[in-house]
């Protein structure tokens, strides 16, 4: 993987649309880069994508090139992991960061995460909850998965056939 800044943030950005539809692949893909910053994002956003739906590969920390890209994952990953819920944060930092300061603070960002949400989702009428809209809620507007989700017809529709 070669370039600047440019080259490793669409590098981040392919294995993220990636992840969405082939976490296996695009791990091996990433791990098969040598080790430098653009694998770094690479993994990160691999982890931070599977982290939204669920239990990310833990495995993946001990192959970031340095501890504190391996630290901005980590909390990358616990934070997506609030999105869905808390107490899986809890667990994931709980096995994976063993100094007790880092692991309070973390605890303490995924909790304000998880109240977020949960005040996000009681602003919002139920009847807001479309398909697109909770994805947005949860992913965010403008990410990939929100995309992908968002551009899809219904089953049976016009655009569908």
């Amino acid at each position: 993987v070669r370039g600047g800044a440019a080259s490793t943030s669409a590098i981040g950005t392919v294995a993220q649309i990636w992840a969405t539809r082939d976490a296996r692949a695009a791990h091996a893909w990433v791990l098969g880069q040598p080790s430098s910053t653009a694998r770094d994002v690479a993994l990160q956003a691999i982890l931070t994508m599977v982290a939204r739906g669920a239990k990310p590969d833990a495995a993946l920390l001990a192959h970031f090139s340095t501890e504190q890209a391996r630290q901005s994952a980590l909390q990358a990953a616990a934070g997506g992991i609030a999105q869905r819920s808390k107490d899986d944060a809890h667990q994931f930092i709980a096995a994976n960061v063993a100094d007790r300061e880092q692991r309070e603070r973390l605890l303490a960002l995924v909790d304000q995460i998880a109240t977020s949400m949960r005040s996000r989702a009681a602003l919002m009428p139920p009847s807001a909850f479309s398909q697109g809209t909770a994805t947005q809620l949860l992913f965010g507007p403008g990410s990939a998965l929100a995309i992908g989700i968002e551009e899809r017809a219904p089953a049976g529709s016009r655009a569908d056939r």
